[in-house]
Protein backbone atom coordinates (compact mmCIF):
# COMPACT_ATOMS: atom_id res chain seq x y z
CA UNK A 1 0.00 0.00 0.00
CA UNK A 2 3.02 2.24 0.85
CA UNK A 3 3.86 2.27 -2.68
CA UNK A 4 0.42 3.29 -3.96
CA UNK A 5 -0.62 7.42 -3.80
CA UNK A 6 -4.08 7.39 -1.94
CA UNK A 7 -6.42 4.51 -1.58
CA UNK A 8 -6.18 0.91 -3.32
CA UNK A 9 -8.66 -1.93 -3.60
CA UNK A 10 -8.01 -4.66 -1.46
CA UNK A 11 -7.61 -7.17 -4.88
CA UNK A 12 -4.89 -4.95 -5.76
CA UNK A 13 -2.94 -5.10 -2.33
CA UNK A 14 -3.77 -9.09 -2.36
CA UNK A 15 -2.03 -9.13 -6.16
CA UNK A 16 0.63 -7.30 -4.91
CA UNK A 17 1.26 -9.28 -2.29
CA UNK A 18 1.02 -12.42 -4.97
CA UNK A 19 -1.37 -13.69 -2.08
CA UNK A 20 -5.34 -14.44 -2.31
CA UNK A 21 -7.77 -11.98 -1.48
CA UNK A 22 -8.89 -14.13 1.32
CA UNK A 23 -6.00 -14.75 2.77
CA UNK A 24 -4.96 -10.59 2.57
CA UNK A 25 -8.71 -10.30 4.16
CA UNK A 26 -7.68 -11.14 7.19
CA UNK A 27 -4.46 -8.68 7.55
CA UNK A 28 -6.94 -6.17 6.68
CA UNK A 29 -9.07 -7.22 9.23
CA UNK A 30 -6.62 -6.94 11.41
CA UNK A 31 -5.24 -3.46 10.61
CA UNK A 32 -8.44 -2.00 10.85
CA UNK A 33 -9.51 -3.16 14.04
CA UNK A 34 -6.02 -1.30 15.26
CA UNK A 35 -7.21 1.66 12.65
CA UNK A 36 -4.36 1.55 10.88
CA UNK A 37 -5.85 1.64 7.79
CA UNK A 38 -9.46 2.75 6.70
CA UNK A 39 -12.53 1.59 4.17
CA UNK A 40 -12.85 4.65 2.02
CA UNK A 41 -15.15 2.54 -0.61
CA UNK A 42 -16.01 -0.34 -0.53
CA UNK A 43 -13.20 -2.84 -1.27
CA UNK A 44 -10.67 0.49 -1.11
CA UNK A 45 -8.28 0.88 2.20
CA UNK A 46 -5.98 3.53 2.64
CA UNK A 47 -4.02 4.49 5.61
CA UNK A 48 -5.50 6.68 8.76
CA UNK A 49 -1.98 6.92 10.60
CA UNK A 50 -0.45 10.56 9.36
CA UNK A 51 2.68 10.29 7.23
CA UNK A 52 2.31 6.50 7.79
CA UNK A 53 2.98 6.07 3.99
CA UNK A 54 5.85 8.46 3.53
CA UNK A 55 7.17 6.63 6.57
CA UNK A 56 7.54 3.07 4.62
Amino acid sequence: MASFDGPISATQVAAHMHKIPKYAATYRKRLRVAYVIRETERGEIDFTVPFLREHL
